[in-house]
């Protein structure tokens, strides 16, 4: 059942922080926001299983800050959130949430830039349609740090090489699943056509190794470009090769590689983004490369001066090499938020997911439905 002394204690300490934090940091140059968001969710399928499904009521509060630093030739960046979910009919379910962002940028010299990114995130579900593809279902924690650094060198005034390098630790409460890390490193050649147009090609390696000594690899090459069609509507398409090696098999193949995201704003209430990709990837559940295409939509409206609709819409399909599992997921989110005052936001959302496969312990659908109220300090 609900309990309102452990909600309340919790409100009270993220409340501290929300109060206590900003004015601690605001004399020392940065800038500072902090939110507090207060939701109640109806889920109808909350292990995310074909059969036996539980279904509950979730009352979430979370308390994010964010810290930014602007200097002449740097920014700094820091967020984080904290959310704690309390589930009334499933207690052992009850955890809690942490996010944190760092996003360094640093310009060493004219023609030289830095840039280093760094995500974490413990949680027990996916945040998004593209985190839940290819991922084992079921409820269970995970750990999920991505790191990425990239630096810039300005050869001529048209061109540019980008070299990068990132790394993913997953960590996976469940025994069955092996814990892995991720290395990718590459290389980027860019060069400005026009104030319209840049041209590049590429290099990528993705090297995952796992915790039971299973490991997968992928070499990419790509063409591609960046064009503004209007000053409204910009493109961005890569198109390449890639050859593979399954952990489990050591079987090599090569699969063609592509990437297409379309922006477009329309007009200054409304804007959309489609993005395309089809690749390999090496997958961090099941040991095993995925060979996956999917399709995002995202449509953002604001309706009237105080409200505004968010549209997103996924599809994908893939399959596993080795294990010769086939997979699709649709779905499908809208999401209203308005204004009641400056600092103060109403939300209301729906979201749909369906993942089908010809292995029947990876299918399951999803209703969720979510109230709340967001406050900004």
């Amino acid at each position: 059942m609900f309990d309102l002394k452990v909600f309340a204690t919790a409100l009270v300490v993220l409340g501290a922080i929300v109060f206590v934090i900003p004015k601690a940091f605001a004399w020392r140059g940065w800038d500072v926001d902090a939110k507090s968001i207060i939701s109640a969710s109806f889920d109808d399928n909350v292990t995310l299983a074909k059969t036996n499904k539980k279904k509950d009521l979730v009352t979430s509060a979370l308390v994010g800050l964010s810290l930014r630093q602007e200097g002449k030739r740097h920014s700094l960046g820091i967020s984080g959130n904290i959310t704690q979910q309390i589930f009334s009919d499933n207690n052992d379910f009850n955890n809690t949430v942490e996010d944190m962002a760092v996003d360094f940028q640093k310009e060493l010299s004219k023609h030289d830039q830095l840039s280093v990114i760094n995500t974490f995130r413990h949680a027990q579900e996916p945040r998004s349609f593209e985190d839940a593809f290819g991922r084992t279902t079921g409820r269970y924690s995970y750990y999920r740090n991505n790191f990425d650094l990239k630096y810039f060198k300005d050869l001529t005034s048209r061109l540019t090489v980008m070299s990068r390098y990132g790394h993913e630790l997953y960590a996976i409460s469940r025994e069955d699943i092996s814990d892995s890390i991720l290395h990718r490193p590459g290389v980027e050649l860019n060069f400005t056509a026009d104030s319209d147009t840049v041209y590049l090609i590429g290099y990528d390696y993705q090297d995952r190794t796992f915790d039971s000594g299973g490991k997968s690899f992928i070499h990419t090459v790509m063409v591609g470009l960046r064009r503004f069609l209007t000053k409204q509507l910009s493109v961005e398409m890569r198109g390449g090769s890639s050859l593979t090696e399954s952990a489990h098999n050591g079987h090599r193949t090569t699969k063609p590689s592509v990437q297409v995201q379309l922006n477009d704003n329309i007009n200054d209430k409304t804007s959309v983004s489609m993005g395309y990709r089809k690749e390999n990837m090496p997958n961090a559940f099941t040991q095993d490369v995925f060979d996956l295409w999917q399709l995002a939509l995202n449509i953002k409206r604001q309706i009237f001066k105080r409200l505004a609709f968010v549209l997103t819409s996924f599809y994908g399909e893939g399959e596993f090499h080795s294990l010769q599992i086939h997979e699709r997921l649709n779905g499908v989110s809208g999401r209203f938020n308005y204004e009641a005052r400056e600092n103060l936001q109403i939300f209301l959302e729906y979201s749909h997911a369906r993942a089908d496969s010809n292995d029947d312990a990876r299918e399951y659908n999803r209703n969720l439905v979510s109230l709340g109220v967001t406050f900004n300090f």
